[in-house]
């Protein structure tokens, strides 16, 4: 569209494109244009393709996230989960390694407790926004549900949670 006499700014309204991508493009060449469109994306992962690809052929059964902790760990890899799954699916696609199953796990109904003997007890945060200095504040939760009478029960605090705040909140409904 150049080369027909338009500018930038009539590309942008045809092409419907941002007029910085316009502008990018608009003083290169042909040629160069073709290798900035044809180059291959080098993926985060590539270097490791070999590591994992071993420990994959080892232990078919393992997961995207377990070799994402083995990467963090032994090569300070820092990449997003999803990039790691899509990568080790890539590979197996690739190598024909198929992921093999564990094993089954065994469920088994548990008699049940007597009623007040069992709990569950989560721990959450809300972004409340808060009147007097006129900003959002972050508050940290502790909620438990008894299992049988269904009761819940919950704390606001101002800092995070630790084992004996929870502990402290669990002890009031025993």
């Amino acid at each position: 569209m150049k080369n027909e006499g338009f500018n930038k700014r009539q590309v942008v309204d045809k092409q419907g494109l941002n007029f910085r991508t316009v502008a990018k493009y608009w003083d290169m060449t042909p040629e160069e244009n073709d290798q900035i469109l044809n180059r291959e994306r080098c993926r985060n992962l590539s270097l490791y393709e070999g590591v994992v690809t071993d420990w994959l052929k080892k232990h078919p059964d393992m997961s995207a996230s377990q070799i994402l902790d083995w990467l963090k760990e032994h090569y300070q890899v820092s990449v997003p989960e999803r990039t790691a799954r899509r990568f080790v699916e890539g590979v197996r696609k690739k190598y024909s390694i198929p992921k093999a199953k564990g094993q089954e796990r065994q469920f088994a109904t548990l008699k049940d407790p007597p009623m007040g003997q069992q709990m569950q007890v989560d721990l959450g945060v809300a972004y409340v926004f808060d009147f007097e200095s006129r900003n959002y504040r972050k508050l940290f939760c502790v909620a438990c549900v008894l299992s049988h009478s269904r009761y819940k029960w919950g704390k606001w605090y101002t800092r995070p949670a630790d084992i004996q705040t929870a502990s402290k909140c669990t002890g009031r409904l025993l």
